[in-house]
């Protein structure tokens, strides 16, 4: 009988606790046996942790998030060795809770000992040596900073010491005392391998510890780590691998600690457990014994924690990793199988075929959506979460998603079923050599349809070999004939567009543009080269045989458009283009002052495509007095913000472009309002061709120009540079750089 000892169900969805630990009980959470993670020293006294700092909280939220078990000491507190006589061995009676000889070290076999229930604790989870199923046991321990460097200068060590972030011991190497008996592996050197990559791959750069080093080996048989071993457990029943991480940037603050659990967390999703990924040639009858009371006992539970849990429990068991399991990769499809007829020839409490797949679909979103950090998902119910599971595009799920948030709580099941009928209707992909969508539609396609696609893609590449041939040949007589030719020793200057896009890259659809802006060079080299009447700038109109033009692949980024912007009058044309570049498999540039309806409707029918878009927004100011002067009919500030985060929360790339500066004093301002809608990053530059504006201006442009060269000067730009130039989300235009000049740009 387990003395003070506090026993938890797996909640379905937690977050790291407020009160990270308990300090009157040793934790139990039961959950799956696969997997059991021990803390034996998160001792916490009077508010805090006394010896491995923050291994309770971080071992909590593991073993809740993967639905593993796990056992967390915050009661004994590790005791100091210089109070003790040689040989002694303690005793809870003799040293009570809070006493000056802190009680118990829970590593040591000899200290577990003493605490009743503890051992039977964890020989709960791995059952008795010879009982069939596997449990990979993972201590996890904290290293003290100093200590860990010790260890890390005196072995050899592929990385350098400062960059080693934990230590894994599995008995290597002699007897810590004696130097003598050799390895006493606790687990197959091929698992601590995989696990040391998950944890690399993951942000943890974990190293077995040295075979020499005085400590972090597990190698003890007095500890912990070689108990299973000791009582006669094989490597088929029970590994054992003990992980010591070093506090700084991993347990020492907050969100330290929760990085190292979602590290841990994915690491331990991956293929850990699994010696290969070979597919069992006939059902494995014991795993099936295993996993069919295993799921029988959770399927007891409460429905939504039963179904995730159960979930999370054959994904790891049976396809690996979530990555087979999103493929329907199982690698033990036949135990499968087997597990799935066994439980349907039970009556009453069992779970069926059905549930065993939706809950296979639910972990797998579940993890998804956690791993991308979505977390408006935890926000919806359970039946919600089970009817996304028949929504296999991505994308789709999301959307849908944030309509059952942002209705707090009166979104019915049976108006979800009805919107995924609807979405379905308006999200069929129609896939062909010449319209293949984006990477995320790609991915929600079938394998056999994708084959049959790439069988067509092999025809026409085959089909243009004689064209290719024959344009090669072409090309070589143009640049040959290019290079006879003297260079033209002009060099362009990058202003506006140039920075970004080159200008054979850039595609216009229109003459003229409704926005009308003062500062607008496109408008003063139509009117310098007579192609418009004097004053009709602002009277756009479509060039029908732009429109018509087949729409190639260009050689770098598509900037559409470039000299005109896209408005209602123009939104059709404008789509009916974008559509063939994006077709084309161009990335394309749309800067604009944007109006709402026109980025509504562009997000709509490009959202299989936003690999493909970049919207950058132009927005040089926040007062609107000041945007219709010099901006006269384009659109509103708060409108252009609503566009930038609409664009943004559909999950688009976002840009925002500075350019022109309109009010200096307004920048900071702008920047901070505008900086959490934005996901690459923001131009800053000056106006460009105000000698130009000045010779035809009245007395209020001129004005106005004066008032912008008064903000706009060399020493206030360098002073927005200093206060930006550490931040990687702000980039220069080349006026505002050839007006700072800095060393460092």
């Amino acid at each position: 009988m387990l003395d003070k000892v506090k026993v938890e169900e797996v909640p379905a969805v937690v977050a790291l606790p407020d009160d990270l630990a308990n300090p009157d009980h040793i934790t139990i959470i039961k959950g799956s046996t696969d997997i059991l993670l021990i803390a034996p020293h998160a001792c916490i006294r009077d508010g805090k942790p006394k010896d491995d700092e923050n291994t309770g909280p971080i071992t909590e939220a593991v073993a809740r998030q993967i639905g593993c078990s796990a056992i967390i000491n915050t009661h004994y507190h590790k005791p100091d060795k210089k109070k003790y006589r040689k040989g002694h061995k303690p005793k809870i009676d003799e040293y009570p809770y809070g006493s000056e000889y802190d009680n118990l070290n829970l590593n040591v076999i000899a200290h577990a000992e003493q605490v009743p229930g503890y051992l039977g604790a964890i020989r709960d989870v791995v059952g008795e040596p010879g009982r069939p199923g596997k449990t990979t046991v993972i201590w996890i321990h904290g290293a003290d900073d100093i200590k860990a460097k010790v260890v890390a200068d005196a072995g050899t060590y592929d990385s350098p010491p400062a960059e080693i972030d934990a230590f894994i011991g599995y008995g290597q190497g002699d007897e810590p005392k004696t130097k003598t008996g050799g390895d006493r592996h606790t687990a197959e050197p091929e698992t601590v391998e995989r696990f040391r990559k998950a944890l690399i791959s993951n942000g943890m750069n974990a190293v077995p510890t040295d075979d020499n080093a005085d400590n972090y080996r597990g190698r003890s048989e007095a500890g912990m780590n070689q108990w299973f071993r000791n009582e006669g457990y094989t490597f088929g029943q029970v590994e054992s691998i003990q992980l010591e991480i070093r506090k700084g940037g991993f347990r020492d603050l907050h969100h330290n600690i929760e990085k190292t659990a979602g590290i841990l967390i994915e690491a331990l999703s991956q293929e850990i457990l699994v010696p290969n990924n070979q597919k069992e040639i006939k059902a494995d009858e014991r795993l099936v014994e295993v996993a069919f009371t295993h799921l029988q006992g959770i399927f007891a539970k409460h429905i939504h924690e039963a179904m995730l849990h159960g979930g999370r429990y054959l994904v790891r068991t049976f396809y690996g990793s979530y990555k087979n399991a999103r493929e329907n990769n199982k690698i033990r499809k036949e135990s499968l199988h087997q597990l799935i007829q066994k439980l349907s020839e039970v009556s009453g409490k069992a779970p069926k075929k059905t549930w065993i797949y939706d809950a296979v679909k639910l972990a797998v979103d579940d993890h998804h959506f956690r791993s991308t950090k979505f977390r408006l998902y935890g926000k919806i119910g359970h039946s919600h979460k089970v009817l996304l599971t028949r929504v296999p595009e991505i994308t789709r799920k999301k959307r849908l998603v944030k309509e059952i948030a942002k209705a707090n709580g009166v979104y019915t099941v049976e108006k979800l079923r009805q919107r995924i009928k609807e979405t379905a209707k308006t999200n069929r992909v129609f896939i062909t050599p010449e319209n293949v969508p984006a990477d995320a539609t790609l991915e929600q396609q079938e394998r056999k349809k994708l084959e049959e696609l790439l069988g067509n893609l092999d025809q026409r590449i085959a089909n243009r070999q004689n064209e290719l041939v024959r344009y090669n040949a072409d090309r070589e007589r143009v640049d040959r004939i290019i290079k006879s030719k003297p260079k033209d020793k002009r060099k362009p200057r990058k202003v506006g567009f140039r920075d970004w896009t080159d200008p054979s890259c850039n595609v216009n659809i229109q003459t003229g543009c409704s926005n009308n802006c003062r500062y607008c060079y496109a408008k003063t080299q139509a009117y310098r080269r007579e192609q418009v009447a004097l004053g009709s700038w602002a009277d756009q109109f479509i060039r029908r045989h732009d429109v018509d033009k087949h729409r190639n692949l260009y050689h770098g980024l598509v900037g559409f458009p470039s000299t005109h912007d896209i408005t209602p009058k123009n939104l059709d044309e404008y789509l009916y283009v974008l559509g063939k570049l994006l077709r084309a498999g161009n990335e394309v540039l749309i800067v604009s002052k944007p109006r709402l309806k026109c980025i509504k409707e562009i997000c709509d029918a490009c959202r299989f495509f936003k690999d493909k878009i970049l919207f950058r927004f132009t927005i040089g100011a926040m007062e609107n007095d000041i945007l219709r002067f010099w901006e006269p009919n384009a659109p509103a500030y708060e409108e252009r913000k609503e566009c930038l985060e609409y664009a943004y929360d559909k999950d688009f790339r976002t840009s925002l472009s500075m350019e022109p500066l309109l009010a200096m004093n307004q920048a900071d301002q702008m920047i901070a309002d505008l900086y959490f809608s934005v996901s690459e990053d923001i131009w800053i530059g000056p106006m460009n061709h105000l000698n130009e504006m000045k010779k035809d201006a009245d007395t209020d442009l001129l004005a106005e120009i004066a008032t912008i060269e008064t903000g706009q000067t060399a020493e206030a730009l360098r002073t927005l540079y200093d206060s930006y130039k550490g931040d990687p989300l702000i980039k220069w235009k080349t006026g505002a750089r050839d007006l700072i000049k800095p060393d460092e740009m």
